[in-house]
């Protein structure tokens, strides 16, 4: 296997995971589904909160220093198994195209032209175009049929195809697919087009990733096609889920946790749901009643403890098959979290520990709008990848990592780190949203509508106190990456925004190293209050002012479907990898804004006026 066909553990979680496409100098590959993954492959990891809501037995993690592969004649451990994709190539030198197999595999090379009219022989290069479903299937295009279809001719021959800019009169050369056979061709320049693209052709979605063998019966999916390039943003939507590994509190509860996780792993577990799901019977409670004594002689617990907490999770989840998509309330993993945040003196654990940093008495009356300051020298965060979507992001039916093969573990990776936590006192907020409601429902009116209009429910709704939490967490994570000398892209946010329920109102900063234990200390350093206050100070005060103003903050929409008002890559922005929300739903003006008469809407104005007048 070639050198560079190398990936990081952490990327085949984010960006590079299940039906991910990876270019790689000119070779591009997609990832396939965890079924093919050798079993003895993988570093198993466990985190009992996160198994019990997602249903599974426990994550495995890729392994050090992992090469790209396939089940080959030559199949060797520490592979991740990618397949070539898009199998459609073409020759840069002569144009000529080549529908790639794995029978024309060499271990190792990169496919070269064997053109007897090509000279040179160079690499061949992938095709710029693949064809997706907003179902979440995607595919080769059928180039054979494009060159064929305007004006549409019958060319049984398929492999005469050529792939060369041909010049437009009046505007430049476009690429254009030619077959020699019968000199029809056709160009690119309605490929995209949905009045003139591959679904206007009538071209419908076989319902397969490539990796599948389509001489098995095709799934009649319904998805709307369309060909998209295979380096876009859309192609690939992770299904992606975290939580942090906190310390669970009583002893008792601690040993219930892992008797159920322990009764949920047995093979005959699942069996008992399907059975309580189906209809009544005498001979399906019998069923019933033996798998309990079956899972309790093994487990070594009472048979009515094992049918007792089956009973509560078919009635928890009604009608839902034990083989559906397990639907997770990530809200309800936040809060778990926000009461250990909140309470450090009393939680520490071998991946969690805590103390709080108090700030009374100061000055810019500061302690008016903080609640907590929590400084976590330590912390464990695991990331599951669940699936992925195409086109369209949405909150459920997205493609399982394991196509719906019922395969009991998840992708995932571990990460070490520190962290600083910070609350904002509820009466603040919510005084704050009283005193100024007219200027905070013009500054969210816009978004708010393209949120619920365009239905992105993937993302978190754009409430004022998120957007403030969100824009606060932004600014710091910029001044902190500044003051503390980690890289901006390795720190990251967690939100904490409710108000239904469950209230919270605070912001995670973190840091955390996939690769070793433990952490520099240079954050957790950097919060302490004697520096944490002025780096506050700083970043709000670096946070009024944009190199873009006035345009950033006078813009109705800007960025990702124009879901950010006064935040752009000079002042908020951040690595995508460190935002929770794609760098949107994020507005300066919630923390520091003024009206047209200059009164102070901002949740941080006043304070920073108080600072103001304290310099003079």
């Amino acid at each position: 296997m070639a050198d560079y066909r190398k990936i990081r553990r952490s990327q085949y979680i984010y960006p590079f995971g299940v039906g991910a496409l990876y270019d790689l100098s000119d070779e591009s590959f997609i990832a396939v589904d965890i079924s093919k993954w050798d079993s003895n492959y993988g570093e198993k990891l466990s985190l009992n909160r996160l198994e019990h809501r997602l249903r599974v037995e426990h994550f495995k993690m890729p392994e050090s220093y992992n090469s790209m592969g396939g089940k080959k004649k030559s199949w060797q451990l520490k592979k991740l198994p990618y397949e070539r994709f898009p199998k459609w190539l073409f020759c840069r030198s002569c144009g000529t195209m080549v529908q790639w197999t794995r029978s024309k595999e060499v271990n190792g090379e990169t496919p070269k032209c064997d053109a007897p009219d090509c000279k040179i022989n160079p690499n061949l290069t992938p095709m710029r175009y693949v064809m997706a479903c907003n179902k979440g299937h995607v595919a080769d295009v059928d180039w054979h049929y494009w060159a064929h279809s305007y004006p549409k001719k019958d060319c049984k021959v398929k492999d005469k195809l050529k792939y060369k800019s041909r010049e437009k009169k009046g505007g430049p050369a476009l690429p254009t697919v030619i077959c020699e056979h019968c000199n029809a061709s056709r160009n690119l320049m309605h490929i995209t087009s949905k009045m003139a693209g591959l679904a206007a052709l009538g071209i419908r979605c076989k319902g397969l990733q490539p990796w599948e063998s389509s001489w098995n019966s095709e799934v009649k999916c319904d998805g709307e096609v369309s060909a998209v390039q295979r380096s876009a943003s859309n192609l690939y939507y992770p299904k992606l889920i975290s939580a942090l590994d906190i310390p669970l509190g009583k002893e008792e509860k601690l040993e219930n946790e892992e008797l159920d996780h322990a009764i949920k792993a047995h093979s005959d577990y699942s069996r008992i749901l399907t059975k309580l799901q189906s209809s009544e019977g005498t001979a399906t409670e019998a069923i019933i009643k033996l798998r309990a004594d079956e899972i309790a002689d093994t487990i070594h617990c009472s048979p009515e403890y094992v049918l007792a907490l089956a009973q509560s999770e078919s009635a928890v989840h009604g009608e839902e098959k034990i083989t559906e998509q397990v639907a997770i309330n990530e809200q309800d993993i936040l809060f778990e979290e926000w009461q250990v945040l909140v309470s450090p003196s009393s939680n520490s654990s071998k991946y969690f520990s805590s103390h709080e940093e108090f700030l009374v008495g100061n000055k810019f009356r500061l302690d008016e709008l903080l609640e907590k300051l929590i400084l976590i020298p330590k912390l464990r965060e695991v990331t599951a990848l669940r699936g992925f979507h195409r086109i369209t992001p949405s909150q459920e039916d997205f493609i399982p990592v394991d196509l719906g093969k019922k395969i009991n573990w998840l992708p995932a990776t571990e990460v070490f780190g520190e962290g600083i936590f910070i609350s904002l006192k509820e009466e603040s907020i919510t005084s704050w949203i009283k005193k100024h409601e007219t200027a905070i429902t013009e500054r969210l009116l816009v978004m708010q509508n393209k949120y619920n209009h365009l239905h992105l429910d993937f993302l978190p709704e754009p409430t004022p106190k998120f957007v403030l939490l969100h824009t606060l967490a932004h600014l710091l994570i910029r001044q902190l990456a500044f003051e503390c000398g980690y890289a901006a892209s390795s720190l990251r946010e967690r939100i904490y925004a409710s108000d239904e329920g469950t209230t919270m109102s605070g912001i995670l900063i973190y840091t955390a190293d996939s690769d070793s234990e433990g952490s520099l200390g240079g954050l957790v350093r950097q919060g302490n209050k004697d520096r944490f206050i002025p780096t506050l100070i700083t970043a709000l005060e670096r946070g009024q002012w944009c190199s873009a103003d006035p345009v950033c903050k006078e813009l109705p929409g800007q960025g990702m479907n124009g879901l950010n008002r006064a935040a752009c890559h000079s002042c908020t922005l951040l690595a995508e990898t460190s935002c929770i929300s794609h760098n949107s739903l994020l507005d300066r003006m919630l923390l520091l804004g003024e009206d047209e008469k200059n009164h102070n809407y901002g949740f941080f104005s006043e304070m920073i006026k108080r600072y103001r007048m304290e310099l003079l």
